[in-house]
């Protein structure tokens, strides 16, 4: 059985070969707490920012950017900066949330479209 960390790091290396533009995972567990996240998207202090998205809300800051969510579904949500500076996307899976963060120039679209694969791995771990 594969570990949250070694699927993490995997999907991190598939996003590059596969150029998704993604730049950051996270996964962030019902309880609020960071099970895994990327060294460069620091996202302990803002957990409660994701459960107000997945309530509803319609604009959040991640690290000093602005999102305005621009689609919803019960498993998945996109946000986007207004100025260009990229996307949050938000999958939902059985213990909580993938969050990544894709850079500008890149699909928000096409990177929901790539994690969904991981995201049925995850339900099965």
């Amino acid at each position: 059985m594969v570990d949250i960390n070694s699927l993490m790091e995997d999907i991190a290396i598939a996003a590059f070969e596969n150029n998704t533009k993604i730049a950051s995972l996270a996964l962030v567990a019902e309880t609020g707490n960071v099970v895994y996240q990327t060294k460069n998207w620091d996202l302990s202090h803002q957990t409660n920012i994701i459960f107000d998205v997945v309530k509803g809300i319609r604009e959040f800051i991640f690290n000093n950017l602005k999102f305005s969510v621009t689609s919803t579904d019960p498993t998945r949500i996109v946000g986007v900066n207004e100025g260009g500076m990229g996307a949050v996307v938000i999958l939902r899976y059985k213990e909580g949330f993938l969050l990544s963060y894709v850079m500008p120039g890149g699909s928000p679209e096409s990177a929901l479209n790539f994690l969904e694969h991981y995201i049925n791995i995850l339900n099965d771990m």
